[in-house]
């Protein structure tokens, strides 16, 4: 389905996943309260505990999806964040984050956009986030130094054992 979590078309310049459900879920939301500039949700807790939350936006409401991710989704998600336009979820996964990196792209932490090299970065850092040269250069420098988590798929690992074993026979 369109709403589903699927790879952006934009996945070049940002996260390579993207997700409308939220922006979905809202207008649905907004038709139900006929047109409301505010949609109240309810949501009760497994314990039957009631709790009621005001939303203005699809972001506003994306947000609060994204708080409530699971901290296991680390171990996939790199970065997650709302597209303020619509609501919907824009993800770059730890794979992808690591391929825009071996392929000289710098992630901009301020809006999740991948630029090639420093002076990328940098100018998109003054440009459009109207940055100071100096804080357009420490994002530079935060991007350089940034890890990224690498987790070893099963083959990886296999393949490792194998290298370990042919190297420990051989001396």
């Amino acid at each position: 389905p369109k709403d589903a979590v699927r790879r952006s078309a934009a996945a070049s310049a940002g996260g390579d996943l993207q997700c409308r459900a939220v922006s979905t879920i809202w207008r649905k939301l907004v038709a139900g309260a006929r047109g409301a500039a505010v949609v109240r949700v309810e949501t009760v807790s497994e314990f039957g505990l009631k709790r009621e939350t005001d939303y203005t936006s699809a972001a506003d409401l994306a947000r609060a999806v994204l708080a409530q991710l699971p901290e296991g989704s680390r171990e996939v998600v790199a970065d997650a964040r709302v597209l303020e336009e619509d609501g919907s979820l824009q993800l770059s996964t730890q794979l992808h984050m690591r391929r825009m990196r071996a392929a000289g792209m710098l992630h901009c932490a301020a809006c999740g956009g991948f630029y090639a090299g420093r002076r990328g970065l940098r100018d998109h850092a003054q440009i459009k986030h109207r940055a100071p040269y100096e804080e357009a250069t420490e994002a530079v420098h935060a991007a350089r130094g940034a890890l990224v988590r690498y987790a070893r798929t099963p083959e990886e690992a296999a393949l490792t054992r194998l290298w370990e074993a042919h190297w420990a026979v051989a001396f």
